[in-house]
């Protein structure tokens, strides 16, 4: 999968365009290694990657640790579809939720995830790992706007 990588960059650029440098330039979710049950596909666009979504099992949950669709391929609901993809695979595993986490004011981030049936909620006990996750980004990365976490019924379509 040494497309991934690529596009990931080229989808974080988008970052630099509002004046999140750091973000573009932040180390890539695409490099870091694999665990055993993650979920990793991809979206083509003829023969070629466009785009890709990378998830693991996280608390009664699928965790989308990342999802970018190359520039040139927006608009095209790879992204949509990718998430689909996921919550149908959640759901056949038995977990409730699709979550992620993102930042609220970014118009492809928060307000996109709204459009295709997130919700933003305040993981506690109910979801340990998540709540730990966005403890642990909002140091980091709370310079750039506000962090949430974000969910959607596993099996909900996206359509």
């Amino acid at each position: 999968m040494q497309l991934l990588p690529a596009i990931e960059r080229a989808a974080a650029a988008r970052f630099a365009t509002i004046g999140l440098d750091q973000v573009a330039a932040a180390p890539l979710t695409s490099d870091e290694p694999r665990q055993h049950g993650d979920l990793t596909l991809v979206a083509t666009r003829g023969d070629e990657i466009a785009g890709f979504l990378l998830a693991r099992r996280q608390d009664d949950a699928v965790f989308v640790r990342e999802l970018d669709v190359h520039p040139d391929d927006a608009g095209n609901r790879l992204g949509a579809r990718l998430l689909d993809a996921a919550g149908d695979w959640a759901a056949r595993h038995g977990a409730r939720w699709l979550t992620l986490t993102t930042f609220a004011e970014v118009p492809w981030n928060a307000p996109y995830y709204a459009r295709l049936g997130f919700e933003i909620f305040s993981p506690g006990s109910d979801a340990p790992d998540l709540a730990a996750r966005l403890a642990a980004e909002e140091p980091v990365l709370s310079g750039y706007g506000r962090r949430v976490a974000m969910r959607r019924t596993a099996a909900q379509p996206l359509r």
